[in-house]
């Protein structure tokens, strides 16, 4: 399990991936607790161009190939820093804003907006499938 904090995930993509607008890359790899170079790739083999931003369809996609789901969860206007006043401590969810997307994890904003004042437009729980 990958466990990241704020900023450390964007600094392996530039680093290492020479990557740029990864948000979609650091919010799965969060969000499905893996490395940043397996979201990086599985988004990769899904179209994803290295340095460009990441289509919602690709980044939802992704999730179930890394073996996840999700399910959309209603909430009140908020912004980033007051979405965690509404979500569930013990879970994981992927945060939509205007151009953005992030994870919020046990009740912890991992990105580099943690604090904005960005206005939430979606927020989706996301679960590790159940094995048959």
């Amino acid at each position: 399990m990958t466990n990241y904090q704020d900023v450390e995930a964007y600094k392996i993509g530039m680093k290492y991936y020479n990557d740029k607008a990864c948000c979609a890359v650091v919010a799965l790899a969060v969000a499905c607790s893996v490395g940043y170079g397996k979201a990086f790739h599985t988004l990769r083999r899904l179209g994803r161009v290295t340095g460009q931003g990441t289509p919602q369809s690709m980044s939802l996609a992704a999730l179930h190939k890394l073996g996840y789901n999700y399910k959309p969860v209603p909430f009140k206007n908020c912004t980033i820093s007051t979405i965690t006043r509404q979500l569930d401590h013990e879970k994981t969810y992927l945060v939509r804003v205007r151009g953005h997307i992030l994870a919020v994890r046990n009740g912890d904003v991992i990105d580099w907006s943690k604090g904005r004042k960005h206005r939430v437009l979606m927020v989706l729980e996301i679960t590790k499938k159940e094995e048959a």
